[in-house]
């Protein structure tokens, strides 16, 4: 009597069974084995561990796979791909919180990573947060995006490489762009902004060197880069300026004015928004002037109260005085006079307070005529060519 629990074997289930044994492996024996036959931390060895690892985490061999994971990760602990992957495992131990705020630590550090990102879409998605694991799926989309379907960048940076090496500077380029927020090398950086350049893509080429600067303040090849993209875009506008082209001239203008804005530059960027009548921004720019003219005219006061403080400290007390009254000439400020009838009061010289207060006192007012003059003047001259606006029909 045939028992009716008793499965006959067919041809197809043996496929099926032999399939399933190919497919599955005992992962504690595999793992001594790899340890006891292959040479530590040779090459093989990782490959085998790291493969390993991979297997039981994705078959939720979660002991195993931890112990391949952190063993690589002792020999490697800036691998941030090992790190991910073993937060990953832990998780499958049912301590989601904890790898969720392990996996956040790493994105501050990290925010490109995409394991990292993909892995957090998959916790929050355990954890029943749907949209938050959707912002993690679509950063991880538009990353791989970036990298032309790599998880790791490397693969597509060799690739730009290549092209590069080969002259296919185009193509180069355009796998290298998409990538810039996420190469560190300063040197492969320099290379781009080049190939910027050379197509006369200031704007790419300028966003590049200060990347550069940001990573390394020191580095004089960005410095230089950025000088010539400034000279660059004057010569732009002075080319515009010839074909009477205003509005690209005051484009020039304005990006040149955001890498260095100079009193000349300024006063420039003044007379040609003038022609265009941008009032708003020529009062902008104006104030700009004054607030640089104001700095300038600060430092050249504090050299010579340090020129001065020097003096004092050597007991050169004329030297002293007459520092302080130069200081003073440049602008005549109540701070500086203060510092100077200090020392006149630490020499024992009172005589000589009452003379520097009266002479400051009269410095100070024959510099505020001249000023109410200058202003009447401006008012006169700007009165006289508006009335010959309105004579010229404007």
């Amino acid at each position: 009597k045939e028992d009716n629990n008793i499965k006959i074997k067919t041809d197809t289930d043996t496929d099926t069974d032999d399939k399933d044994d190919l497919d599955s492996i005992d992962a504690v024996q595999t793992f001594k084995y790899i340890t006891s036959n292959l040479e530590a931390e040779s090459l093989q060895e990782k490959e085998a561990i790291f493969t390993l690892g991979i297997y039981c985490l994705k078959n939720n061999e979660t002991k195993i796979a931890q112990y391949s994971l952190k063993r690589l990760l002792m020999r490697d602990k800036e691998n941030v791909d090992l790190r991910c992957f073993l937060v990953l495992a832990i998780s499958l131990d049912g301590n989601i919180n904890d790898e969720i705020k392990t996996l956040q630590s790493i994105l501050g550090r990290n925010p490109n990573h995409r394991y990292t990102n993909v892995n957090m879409g998959i916790l929050l998605r355990r954890k029943g947060k749907i949209q938050q694991s959707r912002v993690s799926f679509f950063t991880t989309f538009r990353l791989l995006e970036r990298s032309q379907g790599d998880y790791d960048i490397k693969a597509c940076l060799e690739n730009a490489d290549k092209l590069f090496n080969n002259n296919q500077k185009k193509k180069a380029l355009e796998i290298y762009e998409p990538l810039i927020s996420e190469i560190t090398s300063e040197v492969l950086l320099h290379r781009i902004a080049k190939l910027y350049l050379d197509k006369k893509l200031l704007d790419g080429a300028l966003e590049v060197y200060k990347r550069i600067l940001r990573k390394n303040r020191q580095n004089k090849e960005a410095r230089e880069g950025i000088k010539s993209i400034h000279t660059a875009y004057l010569i732009e506008s002075e080319n515009f300026l010839k074909k009477n082209d205003k509005i690209n001239a005051a484009v020039k203008i304005e990006k040149a004015l955001k890498i260095a804005a100079g009193i000349n530059l300024i006063q420039k960027a003044i007379s040609i928004n003038l022609l265009l009548k941008n009032e708003n921004r020529v009062v902008e720019l104006e104030e700009m002037l004054k607030d640089i003219k104001r700095k300038e005219i600060q430092s050249k006061v504090q050299e010579k109260i340090n020129k001065a403080e020097e003096a004092e400290k050597r007991t050169d007390y004329k030297g002293a005085i007459r520092y302080f009254q130069e200081a003073i000439k440049i602008e005549p400020q109540n701070s500086t006079l203060k510092k100077l009838i200090d020392l006149c009061v630490h020499i024992n010289r009172p005589d000589l307070t009452e003379k520097i207060t009266d002479w400051f006192n009269k410095y100070q007012h024959s510099l505020l005529e001249k000023e109410k003059k200058q202003a009447r003047e401006e008012l006169k001259q700007s009165k006289n060519n508006g009335d010959e606006s309105q004579k010229d029909g404007i």
